[in-house]
């Protein structure tokens, strides 16, 4: 929203829009820049006295023109100009945009200034018009400032709306909110209308839920021309573009007011009888813009009875569209519902001030309002003569809230003592009506806030015009003991180790394309897809955090930064919501020095979920099976703990590898809620003082037995000294041999041969009655 100073005025006084920017973004909503319309230039108004052709250019012309204190001759290519015409003059020295004016000699003539176009003094298409100068009318001042003469020497503040004030779109709204921050008053517009002896001939019917109230008036002898310059400097500085005075006067109202309104030329319009109704099901309409839409029967359209004439809150029809020789008017103005247009302007991707407006709801008690108000200035404008009555369907829905309100929760809520005296002058100063009787507050909200319902909204309303900044910081007062429960500190925990593993935090959005869904499933839950997706990228809400990561390793690829390790904690959006860590490493195993080149292997990745695993208490266990369509299935593992499934290791497959233009990458993926153990504690373990012993014994299994069986065949054996067991080497032929080294302790003394012993016998019969047979090396 852009609010004009010169506009804002007209309502209230305003001196500095800086400082009230401040204001506004301390007490209401966000300013993102207050800006002079156009950039301060010194230009003049003169008077073209003479003008011949160029005598070496026939499309060049010499002017004499008058700026008051001399006069200037001024070479001007403009096919427009002509003596006699008051027109913007650039004198030498004077800077506009991109360019510094300077005497110059063109083509053996001296020109000394420019006449200028509107864009050429910073008005940009669609407001400016290129083709010619810009010429003034008679009574603009020679000499004097073209700026002031046209109403553009203003300053417009934009607005960052938040969605919930779309009492804000409107110039009387945001006159409202100054008025409460600066605890002042505002002077609304007056209606001033005449009506004619002629009785309004316009009858309605509303057969749709979608429209609340339909009113119009007809007006004729419209007299169609340019709007006068202060309306136009109006909506230039509102960001909308002036066409014809009926047209204009309608955006106008809607600036002013919040009301959109819309105008027919009634003559093309077909009939005087109004129907507003669902469309039907492939029933088309050529709109304004001259492009052909097909409506469904969710969207609602304005009729003669057989056709659409209109998009009910978004757009005109082209062929009842105000044009030059339109005479009679046909001046709408209602209420729809928010979401029927809402839902319409996406899918006909047809947004517009007007449906912006209806969207957020406007204010069901302005409607007839902004209707007389229009028609006075059509009579003030376009010379029309305004038919007696309003012609009138449906009921404004009744708009004002009741919310009662105690002062102690107020106190309560916004933190400082308040009296009653202030609360009442806080909310009068938002126009809001109070009643008052033993410290509460039966107040009644506006229908022009549709945004306040509950106690919750009134309480910040109070806050923000105390300020913010003037409510004291306190420490909450309470019994209740603060701390994380198990799963967040959890959480907390495997993003603190992950971290000093060496792996990077990211965060990725939970939309994913949907080509990407078939390997985003964690379960067999259906996909969650969007209806109205930002992009084609975010499609789908994710059930695996994995395809999210990869296309940020794939991000790192395309600019040369090939070693990646990455990590995520989030939820994902099945039944359960489950909390998911999932990591990825890619590139170098190690930082890329001479005698460090190894890529990343499945054995880096399965040693850091290890690690990770290890320092959460959890003891896991890696086993081949069914892993994700993801994962590569020679490659990859199912990681257990207490003999359940928690997540899965390896590496990406080739399919998907070559999908995200990947070289080799290895990933995991575990649930954190299989990690959360509230009762574990960490033990510290001090270094032995005494030494251990360390043998190695070789053993001959069959080709489908896993290394992992024999280690944990090994840990279940009766042993006395034995503290850790790994897999030393494996070698295959016709049959397997393992290799397994064996560590055995005794905090207390050094171990004898014979004890060792004792446990490597224990050890070798305990596998061997599982047929996993000693092999002899020693020999």
């Amino acid at each position: 929203m852009n609010v004009s100073k010169q506009w804002l005025n007209e309502f209230l006084p305003v001196e500095d829009m800086s400082a009230l920017a401040d204001e506004f973004s301390m007490h209401s909503q966000e300013v993102e820049v207050v800006r002079p319309l156009l950039a301060p230039v010194a230009l003049v108004v003169g008077h073209v006295t003479q003008t011949v052709t160029h005598p070496d250019a026939d499309k060049l012309s010499v002017c004499q023109v008058n700026i008051g204190k001399e006069t200037l001759q001024i070479v001007c290519g403009a096919p427009n100009v002509a003596k006699g015409q008051k027109v913007i003059v650039a004198t030498v020295g004077t800077v506009l945009p991109g360019l510094v004016i300077q005497e110059a000699t063109i083509r053996g003539v001296t020109s000394k200034g420019m006449i200028c176009s509107l864009p050429e003094i910073g008005l940009e298409a669609p407001f400016g018009d290129a083709s010619g100068i810009e010429v003034l009318g008679d009574d603009a001042v020679i000499g004097s400032n073209p700026l002031e003469y046209l109403h553009l020497n203003d300053t417009v503040m934009e607005l960052a709306l938040t969605p919930n004030r779309g009492d804000l779109l409107s110039m009387m709204g945001v006159a409202y909110d100054v008025a409460a921050i600066r605890s002042t008053s505002i002077t609304l517009p007056s209606i001033n209308l005449r009506e004619s002896s002629k009785t309004n001939p316009i009858s309605i019917s509303i057969n749709t839920p979608a429209c609340m109230v339909y009113s119009a008036r007809v007006l004729e002898d419209i007299v169609i021309q340019p709007s006068p310059a202060w309306l136009k400097a109006r909506l230039i500085a509102s960001g909308i573009r002036p066409i014809n005075n009926v047209v204009d006067i309608t955006n106008y109202i809607m600036m002013e007011t919040g009301q959109p309104l819309h105008a027919f030329d009634l003559d093309k319009f077909g009939s005087e009888h109004v129907v507003v109704r669902f469309a039907k099901a492939g029933e088309t309409i050529v709109t304004l813009d001259e492009i052909q839409r097909t409506l469904t029967k969710d969207d609602v359209v304005i009729t003669n009875g057989k056709i659409a004439t209109a998009i009910g809150g978004i757009k005109g029809g082209l062929h009842t569209g105000i044009d030059a020789t339109t005479k009679r008017v046909l001046l709408e103005s209602a209420t729809f519902s928010p979401v029927h247009i809402r839902k319409t302007a996406q899918r006909l991707e047809l947004r517009s001030e007007a449906s912006s407006r209806f969207e957020k709801g406007v204010d069901p008690q302005r409607t007839a309002w902004a209707l007389d108000r229009a028609a006075t200035l059509l009579q003030e404008l376009a010379g029309a003569n305004v038919f007696q009555g309003k012609a009138v369907a449906g009921e404004p829905p009744k708009a004002d809230v009741h919310v009662v309100l105690s002062l102690s929760s107020i106190e309560t809520s916004i933190g400082m003592p308040l009296s009653v005296v202030t609360v009442e002058s806080l909310l009068r100063r938002l126009m809001f009506e109070v009643q008052t009787k033993h410290n509460v507050f039966t107040i009644t909200i506006p229908s022009r806030r549709g945004d306040i319902h509950t106690t919750q909204d009134v309480v910040e309303e109070l806050a923000r015009l105390i300020g913010y900044d003037n409510i004291p910081s306190i420490v909450p007062v309470g019994v209740t003991k603060g701390g994380l429960k198990p799963h967040q500190r959890t959480r907390r925990r495997v993003r603190r180790l992950l971290s000093s593993l060496g792996l990077h935090e990211t965060v990725t959005y939970s939309l994913i394309p949907e080509a990407s869904a078939s390997i985003a499933l964690l379960t067999n839950d259906p996909w969650i897809k969007v209806q109205s997706p930002m992009s084609e990228t975010k499609v789908v809400l994710r059930q695996r955090i994995l395809p999210s990561l990869l296309e940020v390793v794939k991000y790192h690829h395309a600019r040369q930064l090939q070693d990646v390790r990455l990590f995520e904690v989030s939820h994902i959006h099945n039944h359960a919501n489950d909390e998911v860590v999932a990591g990825v490493l890619s590139g170098k195993a190690h930082s890329a020095r001479w005698h460090q080149k190894d890529p990343v292997s499945f054995y880096d990745i399965k040693g850091l979920v290890e690690r990770l695993l290890e320092l959460l208490g959890a003891t896991p266990t890696f086993a081949q099976g069914d892993v994700p369509e993801l994962f590569h299935p020679g490659q990859s593992a199912v990681i257990h703990v207490d003999q359940q499934v928690i997540g899965y290791v390896g590496k990406v497959h080739p399919k998907w590898q070559k999908h995200y233009e990947l070289k080799d990458t290895f990933v995991f993926e575990i649930l954190v809620s299989s990690l959360v153990q509230p009762t574990a504690i960490a033990l510290v373990q001090p270094i032995p003082k005494i030494p251990g012993v360390t043998r190695e014994l070789t053993f001959v299994v069959g080709l489908n037995t896993l290394a992992g069986d024999v280690v944990n065949a090994v840990h279940a054996a009766p042993t006395k000294y034995l503290t850790s067991v790994q897999v030393y080497d494996v070698y295959t032929t016709s049959e397997r041999s393992i290799t397994l080294s064996f560590q055995f302790q005794d905090d207390t003394k050094t171990l004898s041969s014979e004890s060792v012993q004792a446990d490597v016998d224990s050890i070798v019969a305990y596998l061997t009655s599982k047929n996993i047979r000693f092999k002899d090396v020693t020999g």
